[in-house]
């Protein structure tokens, strides 16, 4: 713990351990007592990184060696390590828990997708990864079987809350209406994705069964005229102010531009004018990041810890939107001292009802991702946290 928080350490575990932790003792051979500064959902992810074994440890900078090869906790050990080119694992007979039915996998680091894919169709590997959404064609191939599983890659629009248009809930709960996120993910992303109109997995057990995702027109409309808004000229207007926005999107991520015209589309039904503007990812952070922006469409990599205080929590470091509300903040508190399972069960879905209803962020969906593998290769079942989760069950069949 000392070479991480060391003032020359370039760990890059260190922030993250530095703003939680506050002191931490050995208390026995086999145990090691940490103390934190505050309330944290899911402690235990602080601690997920690479464990270097005493013998291969000399001094404070081995922590970030790149020649150093770490050599296994769990059911595989590696043997060897060619940099930017292979890893080697073989079976690891300390390992305390199942014993894994393979006794050896070699892996080939590529230098991209397609020769990763090349690799795998011309079978010089038995499995790979999928980064092309459009990974339905490779079906075709009789031998092959496709996994599928969520990414924690969230797609939603933030409004710029400080801007007083977007004060009004009325304005934020028309726009999650009046996006048909079905026709996005079936025209672009070849229906590969998961519908939430908040940052909670719905595959989750701390979703809560009262959210949904609805499209309607009908409701978007009435929403709005309720609201006072009235359209002149096709436009949703009330009090000097008119629904028109730019919207600001990743010009590098060619499925968020197709994304961003359907939702101009969509909006344009009921009497929101949007004017896309692409922007590259690091002009468009500096954008929110300063407030300079009406609406933004965001792909954000999500915690695996399901934390997502720090984009609503009045003073969160991801909440460029501006959001603050005494309410939610407390209920974060609670999922933070939380021990109970049941009672964090709940917690969090007061939290997420709560973001259904307000619609501080205007939520789509979650990406999905794919491996796949050679129909001799059993047992995979990939998840979001690691897809090679159940590696101990995977085996071969035999070809006859």
């Amino acid at each position: 713990m000392d070479s991480f928080l060391d003032k020359g350490s370039k760990s890059p575990y260190k922030d993250l351990i530095k703003a939680h932790i506050s002191s931490y003792r050995e208390i026995g051979d086999y145990e090691f007592e940490v103390s934190l500064n505050g309330p944290v959902a899911n402690p235990l992810a602080l601690f997920i990184f690479p464990i270097v074994a005493e013998h291969q440890y000399k001094d404070k900078g081995d922590i970030v060696n790149p020649l150093l090869v770490p050599i296994g906790t769990g059911p595989y050990k590696i043997v060897s390590y060619g940099q930017g080119n292979s890893v080697v694992l073989k079976r690891n007979p300390h390992y305390w828990g199942e014993k894994p039915h393979l006794e050896e996998i070699n892996f080939k680091i590529v230098s991209d997708e397609n020769a990763m894919i090349t690799s795998f169709l011309s079978k010089e590997a038995d499995f790979t990864f999928i980064k092309d959404v459009d990974w339905d064609k490779y079906r075709e191939n009789s031998s092959i079987n496709i996994y599928k599983y969520t990414l924690q890659r969230y797609v939603f629009l933030a409004p710029n809350l400080k801007k007083q248009v977007f004060s009004d809930v009325a304005v934020r709960k028309a726009i999650a209406y009046g996006i048909d996120v079905d026709r996005i993910l079936r025209e672009v992303y070849f229906k590969h994705g998961l519908k939430s109109n908040v940052p909670i997995r719905p595959d989750s057990w701390l979703y809560s069964p009262k959210i949904a995702s609805v499209y309607s027109i009908k409701e978007a409309d009435k929403v709005l005229q309720d609201a006072g808004w009235l359209k002149a000229n096709g436009i949703g207007t009330k009090g000097g102010y008119q629904l028109k926005f730019n919207l600001l999107v990743n010009s590098d991520n060619p499925y968020l531009l197709k994304v961003a015209q359907i939702i101009k589309t969509n909006l344009k039904e009921i009497g929101i004018d949007i004017n896309v503007v692409p922007a590259s990812w690091d002009d468009l952070l500096k954008s929110v990041f300063s407030g300079n922006f009406d609406l933004a469409l965001m792909e954000w990599n999500l915690n695996y810890n399901q934390d997502i205080s720090s984009m609503f929590m009045t003073r969160g470091k991801d909440n460029f939107m501006g959001y603050s509300n005494p309410s939610l903040d407390d209920l974060f508190n609670k999922v933070f001292s939380e021990t109970d399972e049941k009672s964090l069960r709940n917690n969090y879905y007061k939290v997420g009802e709560f973001l259904a209803e307000e619609q501080p962020v205007i939520g789509l969906f979650y990406l999905e991702g794919a491996v796949m593998a050679y129909g001799n290769v059993k047992g995979i079942d990939p998840t979001s946290f690691n897809v090679f989760n159940n590696i101990s069950s995977w085996y071969l069949k035999k070809q006859y």
